[in-house]
């Protein structure tokens, strides 16, 4: 015989999401029409969907990043409300989100930061439910009802066609406050650039960054599609940014790393000769013997760059060992797979990051 098992959020009240929200005196507003700011999407208030680079250049790229652009890795809203609670109401297409590494938050979830004492900190999550179909309302309570400066990550793995904001119907709705360093930096990369595996959208390493030194970030990671490619070099030799991060070694081979490592470097310095760039190899301590050779061979190529540019003359290209970022903190422990991050090593990618890109952010 057998017997039905409850939901986990009947025995555990903190465990259960309502999936939808019930405040009568709730207010949504249209995010790309309300007075709210907009962080590291590509012309969010005029495309149909909400994505990090224009379709046309990301199809030009290949078929896989035409795809994962329109993920919305990296975006943000900020805006200030004096509302009691902050509620959303998402749209997305109809299709399954969740994948074996990566919970359910961090692939479709948004996150929720106030700013108190000079920096955002982790207020809550608005959480998407298990059944997840075409969208879903979250809301999320404040203890006081007081002005408050809000920032929402968005997912690191989901498609938002529509965003909506709900407040309390007489609460104010008014921009946000700028970034220290409003021009943004890039960062171009793996899965583990584009978050995978981190447990929330505020826990990637560029978004560790971005609260810690206060600076706007656009994220270009694109899981298994970050070949280094002359249209994606090309694309991001046009953006206007204050520091340039590229960290593909994991989704290349040694061949093709050989062949488009330069190059990117070089159309980037030749479109932009004092711009800072970052090169880094893929953050691991343990590796596979089978991977070993082709891993090192890797490395010492991106560091044969980094010299090579030196000796060039270019002060404003840096290189990050990335078989240094977990050695002394659990080493492997520190991903999920061997491959991507935890929590954990995403905080010690950041940390490892942390004084390239506060040196690059104050070069004149």
């Amino acid at each position: 015989m057998s017997v039905q098992q409850p939901d986990i959020g009947q025995i555990d009240k903190k465990l259960n999401i309502e999936e939808s929200v019930h405040e009568a005196d709730i207010k949504y507003y249209n995010t790309r029409t309300a007075p709210v700011d907009f962080y590291g999407l590509y012309n969010p208030r005029e495309e149909k969907a909400f994505c990090r680079m224009p379709l046309d250049k990301a199809r030009a790229v290949s078929g896989s990043v035409g795809i994962l652009s329109t993920y919305t890795a990296g975006g943000r809203i900020r805006f200030k409300t004096d509302s009691e609670y902050v509620a959303i109401r998402c749209v997305r297409p109809p299709r399954a989100s969740i994948m074996s590494h990566i919970t359910f938050l961090g692939c479709s979830g948004f996150d929720v930061y106030e700013y108190i004492d000079g920096k955002f900190q982790y207020l809550d999550s608005l959480v998407p439910p298990a059944k997840l179909t075409d969208g879903y309302e979250s809301v999320v309570h404040f203890e006081t009802r007081r002005e408050r400066e809000i920032m929402l990550h968005f997912p690191l793995y989901d498609r938002i066609t529509d965003l909506y904001l709900g407040l309390q119907e007489d609460a104010t709705l008014s921009h946000g406050s700028k970034y220290t360093y409003e021009t943004p930096v890039v960062y171009y990369g793996s899965s583990v650039t584009q978050g995978g595996c981190a447990a929330r959208p505020g826990t990637t390493d560029s978004a560790f960054l971005s609260r810690w030194l206060d600076f706007d970030f656009v994220n270009l990671g694109f899981s298994g599609s970050a070949k280094g490619e002359q249209a994606i070099a090309d694309y991001i030799a046009g953006l206007n940014m204050s520091v340039f991060v590229y960290d593909y070694d994991q989704n290349s081979e040694y061949k093709n790393l050989e062949e488009t490592h330069w190059n990117m470097y070089k159309t980037i310095r030749k479109a932009q000769p004092k711009l800072p760039i970052i090169m880094a190899s893929k953050k691991t301590l343990y590796v596979k013997p089978s991977e070993r050779e082709e891993t090192f061979l890797r490395r010492e190529a991106i560091m044969r760059n980094f010299e090579k540019a030196r000796a060039e003359g270019d002060d404003r290209v840096f290189f990050l060992d990335g078989l240094t970022v977990f050695q002394d903190h659990g080493g492997d422990e520190c991903t999920v797979d061997g491959s991507h991050p935890t929590d954990l090593g995403f905080y010690l990618i950041a940390k490892a990051f942390e004084p390239f890109v506060k040196h690059c952010l104050t070069l004149e």
